[in-house]
């Protein structure tokens, strides 16, 4: 690409705030200059206050950055110097070759490329071994689909039927199973794809082994992981000890597929008589407020239960 000094000099401010930009894209915007005068100036010992007036005169487009310069700010950023100092747009040529190639978005080949090398190793391994790296995008795709507003609250799980057949109490399984989001319910074969995936990158002992001393070096010298109020199950004891869904999870739950049922229904204009003083979403959201304050929980849990089975 034939360099063209007009073409540097009037597009240096724009491109350097654009290197900035996607470096610090996870930073509020006033933060990102911030810390790229601090790294900078950091990476190569420079006086962080005599480079603040210098980047300044950068950024503002009073003043030009120096070939010695040009070349620390490719290095620091990991571009092309074509990108600066022509009319190539975009970061690397290498990285958007990949892009093109694989059909992956560019930021995608660019946080790839960005990894520590330990993490890329993890990567290799998934996408390496073709079993896993499909089983996974299929499990994806699969919870996407029903994720989708239009099959979300029209689709039904179904158990086993050798489970079904064999016990009664897997038909009342089914029920309760139902009750609640499918995103939920089908979740759990994502969990169980993972589980799978850990035990076969585990057998790979050079991998293990760099993973452990990547570890052991950095954080800690004997595993701690402190789960967070998300991360725990929804899940409380009943009177006999048995393990049931929370009933605040299961209001929020019931409600929410209601009001998504009914927004969609009212979007589209339509409204039907239910037989129960409920014709539309705006009716629905009434009564939540009403009855969350006049009913018991459990009494609140089972109208929705018929709310539910009356406008599905």
């Amino acid at each position: 690409m034939q360099y063209n000094e007009n073409d540097y000099s009037d597009n240096f401010k724009e491109k350097l705030l654009a290197l900035i930009d996607n470096k610090y894209r996870d930073y509020d915007k006033k933060e990102r200059r911030k810390l790229f005068k601090k790294d900078y100036s950091s990476t190569y010992n420079i006086d962080e206050k005599k480079f603040n007036n210098t980047s300044n005169e950068w950024l503002t487009g009073r003043n030009l950055a120096s070939l010695d310069n040009l070349l620390r700010i490719c290095s620091f950023f990991d571009c092309d110097i074509e990108y600066l100092i022509t009319k190539q747009d975009v970061f690397s040529k290498g990285i958007a070759n990949a892009s093109e190639e694989t059909g992956l978005a560019y930021t995608t080949i660019d946080e790839l490329k960005s990894l520590p090398i330990s993490e890329k190793h993890i990567v290799d391994a998934i996408w390496g071994r073709t079993i896993i790296s499909t089983n996974l995008i299929k499990t994806i795709k699969e919870m996407l689909f029903y994720s989708h507003p239009l099959t979300r609250n029209n689709s039904y799980i179904l158990l086993d039927k050798s489970l079904t057949a064999r016990d009664k109490d897997y038909e009342q399984l089914e029920i309760k199973i139902n009750e609640n989001q499918i995103i939920d319910i089908l979740s759990q074969r994502l969990s169980i794809e993972m589980r799978e995936i850990i035990e076969a990158l585990s057998k790979d002992k050079k991998l293990s082994d760099e993973i452990l001393e990547d570890y052991k070096n950095k954080f800690f010298t004997y595993h701690r992981h402190v789960l967070t109020a998300e991360e725990l199950p929804k899940f409380i004891t009943d009177d006999n000890g048995n393990l049931i869904i929370d009933i605040d999870s299961q209001i929020y739950r019931i409600e929410e597929k209601i009001l998504d049922r009914l927004e969609r229904r009212y979007k589209k204009g339509k409204s039907f008589d239910y037989g129960i003083n409920i014709h539309n979403y705006s009716d629905f959201k009434k009564c939540i407020q009403k009855y969350r304050v006049e009913k018991t929980k459990e009494d609140y849990l089972s109208w929705l239960k018929h709310i539910d089975s009356e406008t599905e």
